[in-house]
């Protein structure tokens, strides 16, 4: 399973975090650094299903658990 947002979205939440902040700068990099060192390109690349993740979180936990009960995991 692979969750995903747009990059501008995603660069936004990051920036707008609590704790250890990102700048769209510090967040390309540490995406670019994630494709070449850790390998996460990949596993998204290859993943069975896909969930979006540009809504509120409630969205996000409700697509989850659906796609937990299509599966019959819980």
């Amino acid at each position: 399973m692979a969750v995903f947002t747009t990059r501008s979205l995603r660069y936004a939440r990051l920036s707008q975090r609590r704790e250890r902040p990102l700048s769209t700068e510090e967040a390309e990099q540490r995406d670019y650094a994630e494709i070449e060192n850790v390998e996460k390109a990949g596993p998204i690349a290859i993943a069975d299903y896909t969930i979006p993740n540009d809504g509120p979180e409630e969205d996000l936990l409700l697509a989850v658990d659906r796609l937990l009960s299509t599966l019959r995991v819980c």
